[in-house]
């Protein structure tokens, strides 16, 4: 048995370490956006689908720009000396950082929104190259710059970014207006980068900004309190138990094999399947004939657009739905009925839509765990190590 006098001390070298660790840490708040400010999940599958080469199923009139019009989660950050400040989402299914640029049409999609000025910036270096991301209905266009990036108390030297200038389709300058924040800032791997630019936490990496090659989403539903991101670092206080950790199958998208993903004992990933933990998306996307299989087995009815309604709306009837268990690495997580439904309002009812959505892509059968999976299960992206680790959210 230990003595009370070294008792003490190992007790304070714990809450020293812990200390030290938590001073590593680099935390960004986010803001959520409530489900009666987004479009159809519909169109949000759609957009989904866009972004990752692939098809949906269903009758939407229009592919958007992309789902992050409809993302729920989003953060602060600077861009330029002195910083100038910018709502972006925090999307681990891209890795292109854009905002608005100054010259962008004051008509349309950028009227209300943040706008990169590299004249009032000492640190904007020229770079000029054109930019222009490919979407269902177009290309949002611009160019690149070099300059200054803050976030969470952290500062990237010369990150080359994009100032979007043009938005295609009449549609999506409206979506993109009316949308909570300004861009995007992709936190996946380089390999999908438009441009081949370096994601600007690896820049951060890069140049020893932070303790270790590794960032956290802890995201929190209900409320405006979105939960945050950690940067450097694992906080172990927002999970309960060991992360269980996957590698990641190849470093383009946080993608990872998945063992199963089954309801009732039935088995709807097939003999293999490949998961992907996106934080730009609300959604849990499959391939298209497994989820309507799916939506049937929950007894949710299909309607125009794709969705599968949920009719019995009530918090006890979506209790009682049955869990359904994906399964990593031979550990099962599983989802209840109130964390795979959306609740929304239509027309000033409240409505009960499934979350999944069905989307066909080449290299499926692919299984977008958006952030309703995120939000139940705390989700540690290990750049270093090449991993994704899930664990109980505290």
């Amino acid at each position: 048995f230990f003595s009370s006098h070294t008792m003490r001390f190992l007790l304070l070298v714990c809450v020293a370490a812990l200390a030290l660790a938590s001073a590593e840490l680099h935390r960004m708040k986010l803001h959520r956006l409530d489900h009666h400010h987004h479009a159809p999940p519909a169109i949000r599958a759609k957009a989904l689908a866009a972004k990752y080469g692939g098809t949906f199923v269903g009758d939407v009139p229009e592919v958007p720009l992309m789902n992050y019009q409809d993302a729920q989660y989003y953060g602060e950050i600077g861009l330029g000396t002195p910083p100038q400040a910018f709502k972006v989402v925090f999307d681990t299914g891209s890795s292109n950082l854009w905002v608005p640029a100054k010259n962008c049409s004051l008509i349309s999609w950028c009227l209300l929104k943040n706008k990169y000025r590299w004249t009032d910036s000492s640190t904007y270096v020229p770079n000029g190259t054109a930019f222009a991301i490919q979407y269902g209905s177009g290309a949002l266009s611009g160019f690149t710059c070099d300059d200054t990036v803050t976030l969470g108390g952290l500062k990237a030297d010369r990150v080359t970014f994009a100032a979007a200038v043009k938005v295609p389709g009449i549609l999506n300058n409206l979506r993109f207006a009316l949308a909570k924040f300004d861009g995007i800032m992709g936190m996946a791997f380089s390999a999908i980068s438009v441009g081949h630019v370096e994601p600007v936490f690896q820049t951060l990496i890069d140049q020893h900004k932070v303790a270790a090659p590794v960032f956290q989403f802890d995201l929190k539903r209900g409320g405006a309190d979105g939960g945050e991101m950690v940067l450097g670092g694992v906080d172990p206080t927002k999970f309960r138990g060991a992360p269980a950790y996957v590698p990641v199958s190849h470093k383009s998208y946080w993608a990872f094999d998945m063992d199963s993903l089954s309801l009732n004992g039935l088995d709807y990933c097939g003999p293999k399947c490949t998961g992907i933990a996106d934080t730009g998306t609300s959604l849990l996307a499959g391939p298209s004939a497994a989820v309507k299989q799916l939506n049937q087995a929950l007894g949710a009815i299909d309607i125009i657009g794709g969705e599968a309604i949920i009719l019995n709306c009530t918090d006890e009837a979506l209790a009682a739905l049955p869990p359904i268990t994906i399964q990593l690495k031979g550990k099962p997580f599983v989802l209840n009925g109130p964390d795979y439904v959306l609740v929304v309002s239509a027309q000033g009812k409240r409505q009960c839509v499934s979350g999944f959505m069905g989307i066909d892509v080449p290299a499926g059968p692919l299984w977008i765990l958006g952030d309703l999976f995120i939000s139940k299960f705390a989700t540690i992206f290990d750049v270093g190590n090449a991993r994704v680790g899930f664990a109980p959210a505290a």
